[in-house]
């Protein structure tokens, strides 16, 4: 019986800790993307991006399209990401945070595809899965 319970626990910590990993896997995709663009590194915020971005989106559009916030927000002082919703196996929307200089605390959400195995956020993209 004890054998029972330890091999019911231990699919069960295996199921959770699959779950998590699959919901944080987009959350680290996101979270890397932003603290590029707080070190205003947006070269590499660029091309950790989406392919559907990067196809829509010049780097030279990109970047201005992150200094326009900028100049409408102040510097980026901190970045979090709050939550994740997973939309089957390669879509998900995460929530998160820019603390601007000027206008403090700001929530966006964005959605976040699995590419060719590595998850990348589409930051200027509409989110089909938003409502």
């Amino acid at each position: 019986m004890l054998g029972l319970l330890w091999a019911g626990a231990i699919t069960a910590a295996v199921f959770l800790g699959l779950f998590f990993f699959r919901m944080f896997a987009p959350m680290n995709a996101t979270s890397h993307v932003l603290e590029h663009l707080e070190d205003r590194r947006y070269q590499a915020a660029y091309d950790a991006s989406c392919s559907a971005e990067r196809a829509t989106f010049t780097e030279r559009e990109f970047e201005a399209a992150m200094r326009s916030l900028t100049r409408r927000h102040g510097a980026i002082d901190d970045t979090g990401v709050s939550s994740a919703d997973l939309h089957g196996g390669s879509e998900a929307t995460v929530r998160y945070w820019i603390r601007f200089e000027d206008s403090g605390r700001r929530e966006y959400q964005t959605l976040v595809v699995k590419e060719d195995g590595d998850w990348r956020p589409c930051l200027l993209s509409e989110n089909p899965h938003s409502g």
